[in-house]
């Protein structure tokens, strides 16, 4: 039979493998979150873009605009718009800046797609 130092033994050793196993399920559990939220952060990003662009030219002004929060798989994102004259002839391009926001690991991460509003 075993002697109770070896059960102890290997009990001890299984116990570091598990731990170790453990700790990459966790990291790698912690990776998809951050990506999945950086995921639905881009399509929001881009809804809001698309959203802003497909409007006429007289109902685009610049400024900054809130559009208020939205929850998505328990995380709180944040919707920002910015309208400002386009590089060149600002009465027919606009740039927009679509920013989404949302809290991660004690901080706070932002998403900004641009996209240019033509009328020519």
């Amino acid at each position: 039979g075993f002697s109770l130092i070896e059960v102890v033994a290997a009990i001890a050793i299984l116990s570091l493998l598990l731990g170790g196993v453990l700790a990459i399920f966790s990291q790698g559990f912690n990776a998809a979150k951050r990506t999945r939220n950086q995921a639905v952060a881009v399509s929001l990003a881009r809804a809001v873009a698309e959203e802003y662009s497909s409007w006429g030219m007289a109902n685009i002004t610049s400024g900054t605009y809130n559009l208020g929060e939205i929850n998505l798989n328990n995380v709180t994102y944040g919707r920002t718009i910015q309208i400002s004259d386009g590089p060149v002839s600002p009465d027919q391009l606009k740039r927009l800046n679509a920013i989404i926001s949302w809290p991660e690991g004690g901080s706070t991460k932002n998403i900004t797609i641009s996209t240019l509003k033509a009328d020519y």
